[in-house]
């Protein structure tokens, strides 16, 4: 299953980073877009029932070979946080990973908190990306940096 947001919208914003440079790019995108995931991360911590799981809620942001950036919210590993199931020692994240989807071997119903805060931050997220990155292209103007390389 293939969960990506593409960042579409003002037409004004959109038109102006297009005649960004690739350093310039990322030097705006990746502060932007990993303030964008805020709301989202905040959202699947209220989302969370439980607080051991709770504390491993993060977000991430990086920069593919091909350029791109991206961002995620995610389960951060923990090895310090384990439960023993079926006799074995299982990370926090995997337990996170039951309860999020369900599993019919144990007879668990799915109980969601990571899905849903995407869909209910959404907007708020796109938000927040669009004043960061404003923010950071009129730094990058009045800086008078060279932003075509």
């Amino acid at each position: 299953m293939n969960n990506q947001a593409v960042i579409t919208g003002d037409f004004e914003l959109m038109a102006k980073l297009e005649m960004l440079g690739r350093k310039s790019l990322t030097a705006v995108l990746k502060p932007a877009v990993n303030k964008g995931l805020n709301p989202i991360m905040q959202k699947a911590k209220q989302n969370c029932k439980w607080n051991s799981l709770r504390k491993l809620i993060g977000k991430k942001t990086g920069k593919t070979k091909k350029g791109t950036i991206s961002g995620k919210v995610y389960m951060k590993p923990s090895k310090e946080r384990t439960i023993k199931l079926n006799g074995r020692d299982v990370g926090f994240e995997a337990v996170a990973n039951i309860l999020e989807f369900g599993s019919s071997k144990q007879n668990i119903r799915p109980q969601p908190f990571m899905r849903p805060a995407r869909q209910q931050a959404h907007s708020q997220a796109l938000t927040e990306f669009q004043k960061e990155a404003e923010s950071r292209l009129k730094k990058l103007a009045e800086s008078g940096k060279d932003t075509s390389k």
